[in-house]
């Protein structure tokens, strides 16, 4: 992986729920890469992350560790399912995801809390990533269903 500025990447722009950096970085293994977005709330409400990975993953919200795995297993969206807390206004995400060998993705997506399975998956209503300081959205809310 290339080091720029202080020894982190330019910015890179993924448009899905589905991040594959095995192909962004070019077959990469043993390091480590972190994520970070902001994202915007339209009200302070109890959320549902839905994340999935291969190997290792954190992850945090406004700065508070709220999910870690560690091992290996079948990449899914969801392979785990973790409720959160989310603010109104400006909220951010941190995500680890770490790489010994082979695939190289992870997926992250912020759901409505829905009991009936259904309709579970769809994202936050009116939630969309940001770069901080950009304009450039890197994902809006369409109430899609994403299983």
């Amino acid at each position: 992986m290339t080091a720029t500025q202080n020894g982190w990447s330019n910015p890179v722009y993924f448009h899905d729920n589905r991040i594959d950096l095995d192909q962004h970085y070019d077959d990469p293994s043993h390091c480590v890469v972190y994520a970070y977005a902001e994202f915007e709330s339209v009200q302070a409400q109890q959320a549902e992350l839905w994340l999935g990975s291969d190997e290792g993953m954190k992850v945090w919200i406004n700065s508070r560790q709220v999910y870690e795995y560690g091992g290996r297993r079948r990449h899914l969206l969801p392979n785990d399912r973790e409720t959160v807390q989310i603010l109104k206004g400006t909220n951010s995400v941190l995500v680890r995801a770490d790489q010994a060998r082979g695939g190289f993705d992870f997926s992250l997506n912020i759901c409505e809390p829905e009991p009936d399975p259904r309709y579970d998956g769809n994202r936050v209503p009116g939630l969309e990533f940001t770069v901080p300081s950009s304009d450039t959205r890197m994902a809006a809310s369409r109430d899609e269903t994403h299983k």
